[in-house]
Order: structure tokens, then sequence, then C-alpha cells
């Protein structure tokens, strides 16, 4: 008959026990316990607080993961040119596409502008996105000398304390919603 998993969760718990206890012996007997040190694991939420986006430019991807606040000014690219916050908070992302080339995206509830600051132009012009749970993907813009996707995930909202993500009951009955009675004219 196996061992019921009762009886080995106790027999996991006594490792840690067991270790303890001998490192501590070694340790009185002058015996010379070498320090263990356990790394630490990134803080990835600041970075992913702003949301990310993704490049594919002919065939070449990155990720930008932003938050914070940036300023540019490009005088022939005006649907370039900001002053506000980076990442999904302000639809505006800035990412290193090569050593010398930035790229610069600005994007809207109905199309987005990217400029490859190579030489100031073309500015592509993006249509409306399509979007995939939290994430608007942007493709095939104009002009289109180039296959460019650029997907943009922003975390979805947070919910105040103590709010459903469920409707409230009054959206449930609310004009939207007509009872069989009351859409025909009868009833109250």
């Amino acid at each position: 008959m196996p061992d019921s998993p009762r009886a080995t969760g106790r027999t996991l718990r006594l490792i840690p026990i067991a270790l303890f206890l001998t490192a501590v012996t070694l340790a009185g007997c002058g015996a010379r316990i070498p320090d263990i040190s356990v790394p630490s694991i990134p803080d990835m939420s600041s970075a992913g607080a702003g949301g990310s986006a993704s490049f594919n430019i002919d065939g070449s991807t990155f990720t930008v993961a932003q938050s914070g606040t940036i300023q540019t000014s490009f005088p022939g690219a005006k649907q370039i040119s900001y002053s506000g916050p980076l990442g999904c908070k302000g639809h505006y992302f800035n990412a290193s596409y090569t050593e010398d080339i930035d790229v610069y995206f600005h994007y809207f509830k109905k199309d987005a502008y990217l400029l490859i600051d190579n030489g100031g132009s073309p500015v592509y012009h993006f249509g409306p996105p399509q979007r995939q749970g939290h994430v608007l993907v942007f493709s095939n813009p104009t002009p289109s000398d180039r296959k460019i996707t650029v997907e943009v995930n922003c975390p979805a909202p947070r919910l105040a304390r103590g709010r459903s993500a469920r409707p409230h009951w009054r959206t449930l009955t609310g004009a939207a919603y007509k009872f069989p009675l009351q859409a025909k004219g009868k009833g109250n």
C-alpha cells in the first residue's frame, strides 16, 4: 500500500529541521559552515505597472515595459511629439530598435503612429487595432514599405476595494434590459 500524502508531508516538514540541527551541531564543533546566499528575485511589478509593447519590425522583435514620463519634440511629426506619462497611462512607448536608432510609438483609440528615428521620416500610421484580451495589436501601417506589428499589453484596470467585477443589479434591470411583458407594452 503506498504511503499516504499526510505521512509524506510530515516527512518533508522534518527535512528543514534536520538540516538546521546539523548546521547548529557543526557550528558548535568549530567546523566552518559555508555562507549560503539566496539570490533575491527581482521585483518586476514596477516595470510592468505601465504595461509593455512588443515591436516586430521586418522580423526583428523586441519588447519594452515602461512607466515614468517622457518629453519628445519632432517638428515634422506632430503625431509623435509628446510630453507626459510613458506606457499604458500615456499611450506612448519609446524603445531602442538598434544601438543608434530609437522608436517612438503613440497610440490612440482608433489609430497609432510609429517613428523609427533614423532621419525623422516616415511616420508610420496604423488603423484601428485588433483586440486580443488586454492586448491591442496594430499592424499593416502606411506607408507599407516595411512589415511592422506592435502589440500593446496593458494590465486590466484594478477595481476599487469592495467593488465586484459583476454588473450591478440596477444595470441588469435598467433601461438596457426590458422584461418580456414591458417590451410588448403590457404590464406595469
